[in-house]
């Protein structure tokens, strides 16, 4: 009996004539929808076009045209001990703000049709369908995207599952890959949302270097007078100011970082594919570096891959959870535009 029963029955117990009757409160905005609509604000903005696709789907498309195994679930024995049951159950949790490589799906009991055996895992799938019905209907290149819950297999839930919030984008197109396109997209992404790449830091740092370096140089030298010093050094500080100015504000405003790190998923070409990592700014509280979370991965697909959803032209996709960054930024920066 669930503690909603308990409650309904003492409500029915006591009367519902009798409960006072109180003027409802607005209910508090959803900040992961809201979210989600400012996703959605920023991939139309970029001339993509919104899909809409099934939540259930089949193993195949979700696994093996991926070029992943389909999971076996553990199901509970019995005969466990306690301890093997709280091993289990931590093996099956999930960390909600990260992205999951190889989620357990909800499988149906019992499907009636192959095409919806159990619930989507990934975006993906539903996206490269979607390029495929629309094949020859519409002009290259063809951009497409989806915002959506998928669904998982996470013991410590009180249902046993979990949906999560990910966000997916598709680059098609005959003449080329659309890599850049994708990274640009991202790193766009990421600048709306204050997230700084880790690589472009160290560009700023190494032009104030740079900028500081040269003008030590001409600096240096023999004794001159006091008006032609006071000069270079003017000279001197207006050189690399600009550099520092904008790191400055760079690192002010910024809520995050984040990082590419090259991987090895099946999905993917070799070489042409990345890790998103990314991390929250360290608070003034306790200043300390936070772990960056895998948040989502992006790069070419693979041929197996385009001929497993009988597609003929390259394909580039990127993938995002967005649970994480309802937790690192502030509810203002979450509000759609």
């Amino acid at each position: 009996m669930h503690q909603c029963d308990i409650a309904e029955d003492v409500a029915i117990a006591y009367g519902y004539g009798n409960l006072p009757v109180h003027r409802s409160h607005i209910l508090p905005l959803n900040l992961l929808n809201s979210f989600s609509d400012k996703v959605r604000n920023f991939f139309s903005t970029c001339g993509y076009n919104e899909a809409l696709t099934f939540l259930l789907i089949s193993s195949a498309e979700n696994y093996t045209n991926l070029g992943k195994k389909i999971p076996s679930i553990p199901s509970s024995s019995a005969s466990a001990t306690p301890l093997e049951s709280l091993l289990q159950d931590a093996l099956l949790s999930v960390n909600p703000c990260e992205y999951q490589l190889s989620p357990l799906p909800v499988r149906l009991m019992n499907s009636k049709t192959r095409e919806f055996e159990h619930a989507r895992t990934s975006l993906i799938p539903g996206i490269l369908k979607s390029i495929c019905a629309n094949k020859g209907l519409t002009e290259l290149p063809m951009k497409l995207f989806e915002v959506g819950d998928v669904c998982l297999i996470d013991r410590s839930t009180e249902v046993g599952a979990r949906n999560l919030r990910y966000c997916c984008a598709a680059y098609a197109d005959e003449h080329s890959s659309g890599l850049e396109e994708i990274h640009g997209v991202l790193d766009g992404l990421m600048k709306s949302l204050n997230f700084v790449a880790e690589y472009t830091i160290a560009e700023m740092e190494s032009a104030v270097a740079t900028a500081v370096a040269k003008g030590t140089k001409a600096g240096g030298g023999a004794e001159e007078t006091g008006k032609k010093k006071k000069e270079e050094d003017e000279s001197l500080a207006a050189h690399h100011l600009p550099q520092t100015e904008q790191l400055q504000r760079t690192l002010e405003r910024m809520q995050g970082t984040y990082k590419l790190v090259p991987s090895k998923e099946a999905i993917f070409l070799p070489g042409r594919q990345v890790h998103i990592l990314a991390s929250r700014k360290p608070t003034a509280t306790d200043g300390s570096e936070e772990i960056p979370l895998l948040i989502g991965v992006f790069g070419i697909l693979h041929p197996h891959t385009l001929k497993a959803f009988n597609l003929h032209l390259p394909v580039s996709v990127l993938e995002l959870n967005l649970e994480a960054f309802t937790k690192w930024l502030p509810a203002i920066d979450l509000m759609g535009n």
